[in-house]
């Protein structure tokens, strides 16, 4: 560490003497070079332009590959439950192989589910006959 620290300000004490210098030998050259010194500022409704189509691809890009990740996942996982369900029926045959694969018990929907699933199917109608009238199709 104090290696470290011996470099830093020795290094800090030639830059120190090597700005001097220059300072002693010609003052009036650095105030001429500060003059000439521009800095070059792009137009800020160009900056905006330039910003705003670099979000926009960088948001559809992230976009179009959080969709490929999700369907990939679901996809895999749809794959892999297949396999497992395939591997428990087995395993269910073996265990207890007078019992086959019983289908589960069918319960009784839910009426306010049914209300709005009928009421899906009417504004399907609806918006249907609407199309055809208008000619839509």
């Amino acid at each position: 560490m104090s290696i470290l620290l011996i470099t830093f300000f020795m290094s800090l004490v030639g830059i120190v003497a090597m700005i001097t210098r220059k300072v002693l030998t010609d003052p009036n050259n650095i105030t001429e070079d500060l003059h000439n010194f521009a800095i070059n500022v792009p137009d800020l409704e160009k900056v905006k332009e330039v910003a705003n189509r670099n979000v926009r691809k960088l948001s559809y890009r992230t976009l179009v590959a959080t969709l490929r990740t999700y369907l990939i996942t679901l996809n895999f996982l749809k794959g892999r439950y297949q396999v497992l369900k395939n591997k428990i029926n087995k395993l269910n045959k073996k265990v207890n192989p007078s019992s086959a694969v019983s289908t589960p018990k069918t319960r009784e929907a839910n009426k306010f589910l049914v209300m709005i699933s009928d009421y899906k199917k009417k504004i399907k109608n609806i918006k249907r006959k609407i199309e055809e009238e208008e000619g839509l199709n």
